[in-house]
């Protein structure tokens, strides 16, 4: 939503909410048709609207230049300001000079409210509030018109929308995904950094039912050839498949596509990357999804013939993009929908970012149901959930300790290393030492490129401290790959690792 937030999106606080409150409750924020049904779903007596109706016939006056400008906006241009539960949503497109004045009020420590109460009120380059849900104003504007038929439209689609749901049943055991992936279950485990990057907790996943995948990060050649040979040998006949940085520089690539090439995992998952590396994969008889984090990419990724493909919300663990689960899933099921696609059966699509349970897992079933209607195949890919098992921690996934904090979790929190540049992982001390590093760095008048390579340089290995309880030995003498890294304690690896985790951890 724009304006005063919370820290949770939508979606998990759904989730948070459903069978707790006696009295009725509205949700507001990355709210469409079908989010809306949703919404009812997990017991929410319905659906507050504002910026959805901005481009109606009744929306704000504004000049025509703003109306054309919203038009074009898919939710990506808001930022958030503040800390903690002072938290404040509004266009990153407009009052850039009171936008930097507000970022370093907030690293001096000023209070945002009183920051605020100053410079909203100076409509000279104002400060705009505004919500993602600006993304859905264009289409219902063209579609509807007048507000009263936006609200009549959305009032009319909820049981409709529900009982196709509940008939299609899209995500049983043994669905039309599964049956394509050759597993019991339509759910992926999707790849994570330094944490399933181990075979033993590939296979635990396999034989509970769903698609397990490696993740090869930054590893180096031999590595990855000694994973992937080790993962092939666990699974005999099962399915499994890679993750892999589209990102990733040219010559760390090539070794890792040379293992790939020699071993030929069934599926892979492309973080990153672009159709022509699924194409390359796709030709070497290796299944592909592509992680598509908006939706005029998603345009363009299927023209150029990918037709499976990874939406994960903001809700995720890790590296994140900008969008919500609600606000990024309508969009590109609006994009589907509205795409020239002559092959939809050959469509395979699996939603993340918040999905751990029967309720989210319903929720997310909800919004893909007229894709299924069209034909496409639809799954879930989970992460976050996976730390909270006895395999992860049994396997070597993960240090006891890193899942402690995933149980102790109450609170996420995200690190902005730059523009645009997310991750998601629990709040914990290292936070703090972050967020200050941060803030010295704007009050020094670092440049943009400055924070982000002074940030990420503070970040490289603290997610190894924190899911394998290990260091870098900074000791020149250790040559041997045994004597590469050292051992810290708890107390350590709570000090100085980065929990990367979802929102689903609070829950």
């Amino acid at each position: 939503s724009g304006g005063w937030v919370g820290s949770a999106a939508s979606f998990i606080l759904l989730q948070e909410l459903s069978g707790k409150l006696r009295i009725p409750y509205w949700l507001q924020g990355g709210v469409n048709m079908r989010s809306a049904a949703a919404a009812v779903l997990s017991g929410a007596r319905g659906v507050v609207l504002v910026e959805q109706l901005w481009l109606t016939e009744e929306g704000p006056s504004a000049s025509a230049e703003q109306r054309r400008l919203w038009t074009q906006y898919d939710g990506s241009e808001t930022i958030v300001v503040g800390r903690n539960t002072e938290l404040f949503r509004l266009s990153g497109r407009q009052g850039r000079a009171k936008l930097s004045e507000l970022e370093i009020g907030v690293a001096k420590g000023e209070n945002l409210r009183d920051l605020l109460r100053k410079l909203l009120p100076d409509r000279r380059d104002a400060l705009v509030p505004l919500g993602q849900d600006i993304a859905f104003a264009a289409s219902l504007g063209r579609r509807y018109g007048t507000t009263g038929r936006v609200i009549a439209a959305l009032r009319a689609g909820i049981e409709p929308t529900l009982g196709e749901a509940r008939a299609q049943k899209l995500l049983r055991a043994d669905s039309a995904l599964s049956k394509i992936h050759g597993t019991r279950f339509p759910i992926a485990q999707g790849p994570m950094t330094r944490v399933s990057d181990v075979a033993p907790f590939a296979d635990a996943v396999s034989r509970a039912g769903a698609l397990p995948f490696v993740a090869l990060a930054v590893m180096r050649g031999p590595e990855v050839r000694s994973l992937l040979l080790k993962s092939k040998e666990l699974m005999g006949g099962r399915p499994w498949g890679v993750g892999i940085l589209g990102f990733m520089p040219l010559d760390l690539r090539q070794e890792q596509m040379e293992a790939i090439r020699e071993i030929q995992p069934p599926f892979a998952i492309v973080a990153g990357g672009r159709p022509s590396q699924a194409k390359e994969l796709e030709a070497l008889g290796i299944s592909t999804y592509l992680h598509v984090p908006s939706p005029g990419l998603l345009q363009g990724f299927i023209k150029e013939g990918a037709r499976k493909f990874i939406f994960e919300g903001s809700e995720c663990g890790g590296h994140t993009g900008p969008r919500t689960s609600f606000v990024l899933w309508e969009s590109a099921v609006d994009t589907l929908l509205g795409a020239k696609i002559d092959d939809p059966e050959n469509m395979q699509i699996l939603f993340a970012g918040g999905v751990h349970d029967g309720l989210s897992a319903a929720i997310a079933s909800v919004l893909a149901t007229p894709l299924a209607a069209r034909g496409m195949k639809i799954g879930v890919l989970m992460g976050t959930a996976y730390l909270f098992t006895e395999e992860a921690v049994r396997s070597g996934a993960i240090v006891k300790e890193f899942q402690n904090q995933a149980i102790d979790c109450r609170e996420t929190a995200l690190l902005q290393s730059g523009v645009g540049s997310f991750t998601r992982c629990a709040s914990t001390s290292f936070c703090a030492e972050f967020d200050k590093a941060r803030n010295d760095l704007i009050l020094q008048g670092k440049t943009e490129e400055e924070i982000l390579m002074a940030l990420e340089m503070l970040n490289i290995g603290r997610l190894r401290i924190a899911s394998k309880g290990v260091t870098r030995n900074d000791n020149p003498a250790a040559k041997v790959q045994d004597e590469k890294f050292v051992t810290l304690d708890a107390e350590a690896q709570r000090r100085e690792g980065m929990y990367m985790m979802g929102e689903v951890a609070r829950l």
